[in-house]
């Protein structure tokens, strides 16, 4: 309620004029457009709680009470408020002026007939309630205290607005879990204080007090924490585990290995050089074929790889400088950028032929078997204006080529 006071007070104090200049231009129509458009049930016709009392006499109290909401402002209607100009607005100004608590006498007494009708349903709290006649409306009392009852009301807000939990189980559904528990933590502590503050004022004895509390203080028992904490390991294992299962998976930085350990290949090993495949042309080479064929890639023998037990030999210290930056490892001394061409040149000597696209994507095709797959593409967008490579673009691209080629920093290692 005060949100809402305060909001038409500043839009009020800010656009007044504005307010009162478009609402005087606008026709009849346009009014009662506007009016239902903000509120749909509100009545069409005026003098509506005179019709239902007096013309509709055999109303059923419980259909009445589906068009509560009119009564609670019996003065309001369509046709009032479209033909009666300033009435809308003084209605504005007087309601955004004074304080929503100075117009409760006023709104108490507007609702006498409709409560002596039995039009208005009221939802109380079903404790303790004390009514004498209509003007008692304001009276009602509940078992709980106006400053814990807000408390309470606004930390209900928060239990729902935290939501359920949903997705899968990481970093932020964990985030989650623990705000949920601590939400709910919070509404049984304002529960429990507020069932104490109500034994208090009946003078229980202490011993009865305790007793009656223990339902209430389930939250604070070490069975209900060890079982959190359980929870929240068992979420933990489980996300652990899928992250280690995934397709993604992130390789840990201490299995790396420099390129000193790695080695020599055995002299006996099965060497395989992979040649690019030659693109089956199915079409003629007729003068009106706008197609450029696929750039063949570079077959200098600086750049070749050999396949050695599923690990790659690389040649050109430029292509394997390049490779290893897709995958850096802590501590690694790697310029800050890698030029687009040594990236395209690296991807040719990998048996990666590049194609554009359109605009600034460009297809590289697997021309060869990298890590036992034949065939299949994968799209990089070529930077621009400036065509360098930044190595968090770098360190993506490569993620990319780990999940659908299976590349790694171990599988490249510079040749002899």
């Amino acid at each position: 309620m005060n949100e809402d006071f305060m909001f038409l007070k500043t839009k009020c104090r800010l656009h007044g004029d504005r307010i009162m200049s478009r609402w005087k231009k606008r026709s009849r129509e346009k009014r009662e457009l506007w009016l239902l458009q903000a509120d749909p049930n509100l009545c069409v016709d005026r003098w509506h709680l005179l019709r239902y009392v007096c013309m509709d006499a055999h109303l059923p109290w419980e259909d009445a009470r589906k068009l509560g909401k009119n009564f609670l402002l019996p003065y309001l209607s369509v046709d009032v408020l479209k033909n009666h100009l300033a009435l809308f607005l003084s209605l504005l100004y007087n309601r955004t002026y004074y304080h929503p608590y100075m117009w409760a006498p006023s709104d108490s007494m507007e609702l006498a007939t409709g409560w002596n009708l039995c039009y208005l349903d009221v939802e109380i709290s079903g404790a303790c309630v004390a009514m004498y006649r209509e003007k008692s409306l304001n009276k009602l009392k509940g078992p709980l205290p106006p400053e814990v009852a807000r408390s309470l009301a606004s930390k209900l807000k928060r239990f729902f607005d935290v939501g359920p939990l949903s997705g899968p189980k990481n970093q932020n559904w964990l985030q989650g879990l623990d705000a949920s528990h601590e939400t709910l933590q919070d509404v049984w502590k304002l529960f429990s204080l507020a069932y104490k503050d109500m034994m208090v004022r009946e003078n229980l004895p202490e011993e009865d007090m305790q007793l009656s509390l223990e339902f209430l203080l389930g939250h604070a028992s070490k069975e209900y924490l060890d079982a959190c904490a359980e929870e929240r390991e068992q979420a933990v294992r489980k996300a652990q585990a899928s992250r280690t299962q995934g397709r993604m998976a992130i390789p840990d930085v201490n299995q790396f290995s420099a390129i000193s350990d790695l080695g020599e290949p055995p002299e006996n090993a099965k060497r395989e050089i992979h040649e690019p495949k030659a693109k089956a042309k199915t079409r003629g080479q007729g003068s009106g074929n706008r197609e450029t064929p696929s750039p063949e890639p570079a077959k200098d023998a600086g750049g070749e790889k050999k396949e050695l037990d599923g690990r790659f030999a690389i040649s050109n210290k430029r292509t394997l400088k390049v490779l290893k930056a897709m995958f850096p490892i802590i501590g690694e001394d790697v310029s800050k950028s890698i030029d687009w061409g040594a990236f395209v040149q690296a991807m040719a000597d990998m048996a990666f032929s590049a194609q554009n696209n359109g605009g600034s994507s460009v297809v590289f095709l697997n021309q060869g078997q990298a890590a036992g797959t034949s065939g299949g593409k994968i799209i990089f967008h070529k930077p621009h204006p400036v065509p360098k490579i930044d190595l968090i673009m770098l360190q993506s691209w490569g993620k990319r080529m780990m999940k659908w080629f299976g590349w790694h920093r171990d599988r490249f290692f510079l040749a002899s």
